[in-house]
């Protein structure tokens, strides 16, 4: 039995097992496409708080993201492209679609 660590993928196209993404993958995955967005930074880490945090409930992924934006950017605007291009990243690569995704704007780049 697996904890809630990984989150399964049935296989569909041969039907021949599962796979499981640990959610730190979907992490990763995340950051690396928020890195590609010029009017976004990651939140900094610290001991106790990590910028993007996921949790698996009942096989679907929620994730949240705490991010700063640059100064003079309208935020809906950035949060929204924010959710479609980790969206976007999770769908092409694992091909899994985040079942919500909570942007927090913890402050801004100047």
């Amino acid at each position: 039995m697996m904890n809630n660590e990984y989150i399964a993928l049935p296989l569909v196209e041969n039907d021949l097992g599962l796979l499981t993404v640990n959610k730190a993958v979907a992490e990763s995955i995340a950051s690396t496409a928020i890195l590609e967005l010029s009017d976004v930074k990651l939140a900094e880490r610290t001991t106790l708080r990590n910028p993007i945090s996921c949790k698996i409930v009942d096989n679907s992924l929620n994730m949240t993201v705490n991010i700063r934006i640059k100064y003079n950017c309208n935020i809906a605007d950035t949060c929204l492209s924010v959710q479609n291009k980790i969206n976007q990243a999770l769908k092409q690569m694992i091909d899994l679609s985040c079942t919500e995704i909570d942007v927090r704007v913890v402050g801004f780049v100047f």
